[in-house]
């Protein structure tokens, strides 16, 4: 299919804001654990039982579910959680080729493609200000074409997807694609390093101490610390917070 076979892209929401992604060769069920879809309804109802109506009660926490080419395709009203590294990637996996990828815009003209592979991000880039050579040696003379401000990004972003999964998908997947609501994955967690800690700046023994500490010794204190933070914000009684705390179980402060 070319660029233009997926202009219907830009159309399909009504706010002219989404995402779709396509994972190769996968299982639905697989890629829906990866976007924290709860389980399948009794009765789902499809994008055309909702008549393509978003439930603002759960914006951002909903998505349909089609199918194209034997790969699973996620839409999103208003939503970018396939365009999400912590989402792709997990996706990717639930994919017995190895591959996923999603286009995601929104009403301001940004448009992101993003690539997985075997559980690692290949590329994101926002397609406007790309690089070639920033994508997949396969991606590259299309990525080209973002350079035209006559080129609907949108549908480039489609074509896209296309040629880095091996999918082709067209509208006809939309009216009977499967609503499912998510609760949306926690981000990956971001660490710093000693020399990025706030503490360097007031207490630098206190940073260097925690930094030769034995492993065991940095993990009671970080339990320790955990436990406060809890205790000081309110939460330390609630059941989940509890619970965890008490998997990471400690027997005094550090010292």
């Amino acid at each position: 299919m070319t660029v233009d076979d997926y202009s219907w892209l830009m159309g399909t929401f009504e706010d002219d804001a989404g995402c779709v992604t396509v994972v190769a060769a996968a299982d639905a069920e697989g890629v829906a654990a990866a976007f924290g879809c709860d389980a399948l309804p009794d009765t789902p109802k499809t994008y055309a039982d909702m008549a393509g109506e978003v439930d603002f009660d759960l914006l951002f926490m909903q998505a349909w579910f089609g199918q194209a080419d034997g790969a699973a395709v996620v839409l999103e009203d208003n939503g970018f959680e396939g365009a999400r590294p912590e989402v792709l990637r997990v996706a990717s996996r639930a994919s017995s080729a190895g591959v996923a990828a999603s286009i995601f815009w929104n009403t301001k003209g940004l448009v992101i493609f993003t690539a997985a592979r075997r559980g690692k991000i290949v590329c994101s880039v926002e397609l406007m200000d790309c690089e070639p050579d920033d994508l997949p040696r396969s991606l590259r003379q299309l990525a080209a074409r973002a350079a035209d401000e006559d080129t609907d990004l949108v549908a480039l972003g489609g074509a896209m997807v296309e040629k880095f999964t091996g999918v082709t998908f067209d509208d006809r997947l939309v009216p009977t694609a499967v609503h499912r609501t998510l609760t949306p994955v926690l981000p990956d967690l971001e660490t710093d390093g000693p020399e990025r800690s706030a503490l360097r700046h007031y207490a630098p023994d206190v940073v260097e101490a925690i930094a030769v500490a034995p492993p065991s010794q940095q993990r009671r204190l970080a339990n320790w610390a955990a436990r406060v933070a809890a205790v000081e914000a309110g939460v330390a009684g609630e059941a989940g917070v509890r619970a965890l705390l008490d998997k990471n179980a400690w027997e005094e402060a550090p010292t």
